[in-house]
């Protein structure tokens, strides 16, 4: 099995989201075999306190059918990921961990699953660490983060240095609360963490704080009227990006392609640091006639 060094540009990956089931990850396999529909997948980890292991799955989901070590295995038998052939070799995988037990019990899973993929830079430790945008007071409890995020970003190093961190806000299902700005001080309290991280690691063995990929998940319909704050986090530093994530409806055209045009334009200095996780975004690349590159 080849080792892959190389991530190819964030525009040219093609989500499948929500792998948390035997048929959804066995049609998503099918299709990154047989035409590429595919070439990153984002899955959901919970605790099962019956199975006493971590499955597939999203809350309030209690227990799952597949569990992370099926699903897992799956993966490495069919090489989605490190594989021999062309169309594969640069994969990802999105690991979005729903509670702070669920991670704990995943990480020598998560540990040997790299060590025979030997691509770990396709992985990405995802979770929600901090408060985001919400109206409803009572739902900052309800949907509060449900991690020490000091913890987290410490575990998810030690346990595949070379991984990205892909760490974001809490939101909720409502509707009132799918354009609510990111602000200012969600941004600042994000960079806080990052750099409290970073200093802990001076003097170690760890990577050097600069090569840590960092990915922060935003909600699409939310980035334009965050836009100002949002700018932050490229700025901050070179290896910190964003991936926009929207599935619930496709979101106006305008919309898109100023995200678009924003971000990947030809006078943008943010080209080539941010993944597209939403429902209908292929027709702007369509429009836009841009090409996948898939080697850079």
């Amino acid at each position: 099995m080849t080792t892959v060094n190389k991530l190819y540009a964030p525009v040219s990956y093609r989500w499948a989201h929500a792998v948390n089931s035997k048929a959804a990850l066995e049609a998503t396999l099918a299709n990154n075999n047989s035409s590429m529909i595919n070439n990153a997948i984002e899955a959901d980890i919970i605790f099962s306190d019956q199975q006493q292991v971590p499955v597939m799955g999203h809350p309030p989901q209690r227990d799952s059918t597949l569990t992370l070590e099926q699903f897992l295995h799956t993966l490495a038998q069919a090489r989605f990921q490190g594989g021999n052939n062309d169309h594969n070799k640069a994969t990802l995988v999105k690991l979005d961990f729903k509670s702070q037990v669920a991670l704990e019990a995943s990480l020598a899973l998560v540990q040997a699953y790299v060590t025979e993929t030997r691509f770990p830079q396709g992985l990405f430790w995802n979770a929600d660490l901090l408060l985001g945008p919400m109206q409803d007071i009572e739902d900052r409890q309800r949907y509060g983060p449900q991690f020490n995020g000091s913890t987290f970003l410490a575990l998810a190093q030690q346990t595949v240095p070379d991984a990205v961190l892909s760490i974001g806000w809490t939101t909720t299902p409502h509707e009132q609360d799918q354009d609510l700005a990111y602000t200012e001080n969600m941004v600042t309290e994000m960079l806080d963490l990052l750099q409290v991280h970073n200093d802990s690691k001076k003097g170690t063995n760890n990577a050097n704080n600069s090569s840590t990929t960092v990915t922060f998940p935003i909600r699409a319909t939310s980035f334009r009227s965050s836009w100002h704050a949002l700018q932050r986090l490229y700025a901050a530093n070179p290896n910190y990006g964003i991936t926009l994530w929207w599935s619930k409806s496709i979101m106006p055209m305008e919309e898109l392609k100023w995200i678009y045009t924003t971000l990947e334009g030809e006078s943008s200095p943010y080209q080539g640091r941010t993944y597209y996780d939403i429902l209908g975004f292929e027709q702007v690349l369509k429009d836009g006639k841009v090409q996948l590159d898939k080697n850079t």
